[in-house]
């Protein structure tokens, strides 16, 4: 076992550096950021979020959201989306819309629809035409590139363009994403195996210590801060391999997902929809401003969709049918490329970054990244100590098996 684990410790320590430098750097910007209350429009906070509402059709709420007004308290809704629906008529009679909404731009109420791929907008009050708002969603495409973000992609192994060779910018990192995990989740196990050997081995000495300084400082910390960041080494190490198979597999069902094909709502549907999100939204947050309300069809499900303000813009999906809130992974949404949904995978990687659990989370994540930098360092020294000293002895082999 020390064999095993020694060896593939210096194949792999320049890998394990490399992910405790990138990932450190994250999560220091990261708290900087949180800590400075920035707001959600600032260009690290976008890559904070990245995701957070889904992908694609599945995130409704767009960068343009984050920093518009609310709707009035005593907003007409019901109003806005009949003369929003009217004015579509008026314009194209025979049309259906594929989505309705009604938000505030420069001071207006306004009505949107979208019909296939164009989107209209009227004055939710008078119906008069006005300029559509097409929001750009917080995808990685459109963030803006800023440290936190080309961290990011370098801990991830995206930092090189492969586009032009296999027509994604993902590939081949989130391969080497799923090894680096499997490597690092190996070594701590192994030093783990190694680490409750030796402490039998003391027992029997009747040196039940925890934690003792023997072979030098450099040995004696390694050992220390390994076991005292085991626990939170194996959490990161784990969900960080999570994240790389579900992007592998993502990638070998690239096509499975994708876009629904566009499903039209009736009037009554439409009308009938926003009704049921707003009571039942209001049901749960009575007071929560209202920046903009959305019905569709998302799949199979009638949802309505409540971008609220507060002290954070947030989207808020309602299965209009029963009135709940939907995650973003339910049996009516289109297939998507990840295993388990796209509420899993969001799961798992705010788990990952200790965000799931809030800014203490994060601070103990900080501190597992430094702990896998001095564990990857103090390992190069001490294995150069050995092998120094098996070198004066004849020994010169750079690698050995006892």
């Amino acid at each position: 076992m020390r064999t095993f684990h020694r060896i593939l410790a210096i194949i792999t320590v320049v890998v394990m550096l490399y992910l405790g430098v990138t990932g450190t750097l994250i999560q220091a910007i990261d708290l900087y950021t949180l800590h400075t209350d920035k707001p959600q429009a600032d260009p690290v906070m976008l890559s904070i979020n990245e995701g957070r509402w889904g992908n694609g059709e599945l995130a409704a709420i767009t960068i343009d959201d984050l920093g518009a007004p609310a709707l009035p308290q005593d907003f007409n809704y019901d109003q806005a989306f009949q003369t929003t629906l009217q004015a579509m008529h008026a314009q194209a009679p025979d049309a259906a819309p594929n989505y309705v909404e009604v938000r505030m731009k420069e001071g207006a109420p306004v009505g949107q629809v979208r019909l296939d791929k164009d989107v209209k907008a009227f004055d939710a009050q008078t119906g008069a035409a006005v300029e559509a708002l097409v929001g750009t969603t917080s995808r990685t495409a459109n963030l803006p590139r800023t440290l936190r973000q080309k961290t990011k992609e370098l801990h991830r192994y995206w930092g090189i363009q492969w586009e032009s060779v296999w027509g994604r910018r993902d590939l081949p990192g989130v391969f080497v994403e799923l090894v680096s995990g499997i490597l690092l989740l190996t070594l701590i196990v192994t030093g783990l195996v190694m680490y409750f050997q030796l402490l039998k081995a003391r027992q029997k000495m009747n040196k039940s210590q925890l934690f003792w300084v023997a072979g030098g400082w450099w040995r004696s910390l390694h050992r220390s801060i390994s076991m005292v960041a085991a626990v939170l080494l194996v959490c990161v190490a784990f969900s960080g391999t999570w994240l790389g198979f579900e992007s592998v597999f993502s990638a070998f069902n690239r096509g499975r997902g994708g876009p629904q094909a566009p499903v039209t709502l009736s009037d009554t549907d439409a009308l009938q929809m926003a009704g049921a999100t707003l009571a039942s939204f209001r049901a749960l947050e009575p007071e929560t401003p209202i920046k903009a309300l959305r019905v569709r069809m998302f799949g199979t499900m009638k949802q309505g969709v409540v971008i609220a303000g507060g002290e954070d813009t947030r989207q808020v999906l309602i299965n209009t049918a029963n009135g709940k809130v939907a995650s973003l992974t339910e049996p009516e949404y289109p297939k998507v490329n990840f295993p388990f949904g796209v509420q899993t995978h969001e799961d798992f990687k705010h788990f990952h970054s200790g965000d799931l659990f809030g800014l203490p989370a994060r601070w103990l994540s900080l501190l597992t990244g430094l702990a896998l930098i001095y564990l990857s360092i103090s390992g190069i020294v001490m294995y150069f100590d050995l092998w120094s000293k098996r070198k004066k002895l004849g020994r010169k082999g750079f690698l050995w098996m006892k």
